[in-house]
């Protein structure tokens, strides 16, 4: 029974290391029965080194659970040293298309099984809501919980069809708040409907595409705990398990963030945390020697003793971890799965920075760029917009990249910006860093000085920082021809991209073809088209369309394509779980009524034509076809200072990266 009990213990626990090779102690623990590694940038590299790291995990317990905080985008740790091959969930839940989600999702979970990865940390699923987070901004889809969540039960399908478990995260909704867990407590100050409608939808949708983790997410809701942080609220949690109905295993945010960290030690917040309802105990990136695993692992098996956790609770949080992992093949060696070559296109530049990128060329390859870059480049270059006309360089630029903080989400290695890939492409291109203490009135002068060439300015999230908004003015005050890209949020009066159709056919792997089939239009047989003594058809030559329902309930019509139906399809069912859809619903029409009134709009003339040529009864005529809805405009509310000009997408080294900065990285 003691070893019994060290053993859950140990289960429970994630735990992280230095270097690109596991320490000696932490192959003696794993053979103890320790659950589960985090890996950090630091380990991995590279992709190959990746997968060494996991094979040399593997061989203390085949069973191990190793994890990586892959979000794609600005989050990434197997790719930290030249970008990610996939934009982030902004320029995702910009272009408005869950199938390209989920592709996109899938083809990051192929390449993270290549390396020997077994749980994502992603994605995320919090409704950015408080246009001052300055932690979560373009790792959401969005603003609109509809929205989110349809983009979130895509990705967790794709992601988990590659045999990688997903996480959603930071439950119960990190996106209205304005502070960084990893530096205080956040708040969010909603009401329980509020909550319902909003920051709980996207989480719904995952649970019914079948997640394997929640994440709880270091932050106070005071309507339903005043006193305790998700992540430590037996309230929170037991609502996420029966109000939600989850079943899968709940993971900590990392126990070392100042949120929860202050004041208290880890082996206090991990009995805590299981004590609340928590499964597995995200130590954090700090927690890197095993003195501290060992002391963790024996407060949990003190608390059993004690009474204080009950011995049921560790032992079935043990199970639920121990039940994460998707069956699936063995790893394969990494270099198969994400090879060191140049062949795949990178991201497309900004049309604003480049009239050559502009116009759809492919940027130049990186070193070690993933071979799955192809679809990541088509996705960015789906999310991007073009205002005004695109400079042409016919000399080398000045590009002015301005550089904010960075969250410890995005770590401090990951590149941002197209700076390298304009000087990569144009030799002698002039490379300017602009920070808040170099942006004064006579260093901006300088930048702009030199007319003799084209002037580009890289900015992300120029609307939440001042100094930014206020240089840009300068410059552009004094160069009008410059060319300004955001890599960051729409600005507040930012326009919603316009519907952007596939071509005709167009599929993506995994995924079935996402147009509907036009109807083909059937002529009304003329009067005297038929043979004599025909009896006139009992029913319309074509089928009735089937009807939209308005109301909140799932949507249980065929698929347009005539393929699953939502009930079989994971990620159509978790829209409709939600009673949401990514097409703005019209309100159906009203059937045509007998006597030759019908819907408002209707050529009543052509159709009473048409129903006596046949001998139909009135209400026999289809009703009028109704034009499909366009994409929901994902606006971002207006707030604060005055937007910065340029086009906005989203994050990774294909499309642009939040703001970060500061230690080693933590979700």
């Amino acid at each position: 029974m003691p070893q019994e009990l060290r053993r859950q213990a140990l289960t429970v626990i994630q735990p992280a290391f230095r270097g690109t090779a596991p320490p000696d102690w932490l192959r003696r623990l794993i053979g103890e029965g320790l659950g589960g590694v985090c890996l950090f940038a630091r380990n991995t590299p590279d992709a190959v080194t990746a997968a060494a790291v996991t094979g040399a995990l593997r061989a203390e317990n085949p069973d191990v659970l190793v994890a990586a905080d892959e979000e794609g985008g600005a989050v990434t740790r197997l790719e930290s040293a030249h970008g990610s091959s996939w934009p982030g969930n902004a320029a995702l839940g910009r272009v408005g298309d869950p199938a390209l989600t989920g592709a996109v999702a899938a083809e990051m979970g192929a390449f993270l099984a290549a390396a020997g990865i077994r749980l994502a940390y992603a994605p995320t699923a919090d409704v950015t809501s408080d246009p001052r987070n300055p932690v979560i901004g373009v790792r959401s889809f969005g603003t609109d919980a509809a929205d989110v969540a349809a983009h979130t039960a895509a990705f967790v399908a794709g992601l988990q069809s590659a045999g990688v478990a997903a996480c959603a995260k930071h439950f119960p909704g990190h996106g209205d708040t304005s502070v960084d867990s990893h530096h205080a407590l956040p708040v969010l100050n909603v009401d329980e409907a509020t909550l319902e409608g909003r920051e709980l939808a996207p989480f719904r949708a995952a649970i019914a595409a079948r997640v394997r983790t929640v994440m709880a997410g270091h932050l106070l809701v005071p309507s339903l705990d005043p006193d305790r942080p998700a992540s430590l609220s037996a309230v929170l949690l037991t609502l996420l398990r029966r109000r939600l109905g989850f079943g899968g295993a709940i993971v900590t945010d990392a126990l070392e963030m100042e949120a929860v960290a202050a004041g208290r030690t880890l082996p206090e917040l991990a009995v805590r945390a299981l004590a609340a309802g928590a499964d597995l105990l995200c130590l954090g990136a700090r927690a890197t020697e095993e003195a501290t695993v060992r002391a963790v692992a024996d407060a949990v098996v003190a608390a059993v003793r004690s009474g204080e956790l009950p011995a049921e609770r560790l032992a079935e949080a043990a199970d639920r971890v121990a039940g994460i992992a998707l069956p699936g093949p063995a790893p394969e060696d990494a270099a198969t799965g994400a090879a060191a070559s140049g062949s795949a296109s990178g991201s497309a530049s900004s049309g604003a920075a480049s009239g050559s990128a502009a116009s759809g060329g492919a940027s130049a390859a990186r070193p070690g760029r993933s071979a799955y870059a192809a679809l990541g480049a088509l996705a960015a270059g789906r999310a991007l917009e073009l205002r005004g006309e695109a400079p042409r360089f016919d000399v080398p630029p000045v590009v002015a990249t301005f550089e904010t903080a960075r969250t410890v989400a995005v770590g401090r290695v990951t590149p941002w910006g197209i700076a390298d890939l304009l000087a990569e492409r144009l030799p002698g291109t002039v490379l300017r860093t602009v920070t808040p203490e170099t942006a004064d009135p006579s260093a901006l002068a300088e930048i702009a000085a030199d007319h003799e060439r084209p002037l580009v300015l890289v900015v992300r999230d120029a609307a939440r920082h001042a100094w930014i908004t206020a240089a840009l003015a300068r410059l552009l005050s004094a160069r009008p021809d410059a060319g300004v890209v955001d890599m960051g949020l729409p600005a507040p009066d930012a326009r919603p991209l316009p519907p952007q159709p596939r071509p005709a056919g167009a599929t993506y792997p995994g995924r079935r073809t996402p147009h509907r089939r036009r109807r083909p239009r059937r002529t009304p047989p003329r009067r005297d088209a038929r043979a004599p003594g025909t009896s006139p058809p009992t029913a319309p030559p074509w089928p009735r369309p089937a009807r939209r329902s308005t109301s909140s309930s799932p949507r249980a019509d065929p698929c347009p394509t005539g393929g699953t139906s939502d009930a079989t399809d994971p990620i159509r069912a978790a829209a409709g779980h939600v009673g949401a859809s990514t097409r703005r619903v019209r309100p159906a029409r009203p059937r045509a009524r007998a006597g030759g009134v019908g819907a408002p709009g209707v050529n009543t003339a052509a159709r009473d034509r048409f129903r006596r040529a046949v001998a139909l009864p009135s209400s026999s005529v289809p009703p009028a076809p109704r034009r499909s809805g366009r994409p929901r405009p994902n606006r971002f509310p207006p707030f604060g200072a005055p937007a910065a000009h340029g086009r906005r997408s989203d994050g990774g080294r294909a499309v642009g990266q939040s703001d970060g900065r500061a230690g080693e990285e933590r979700r």
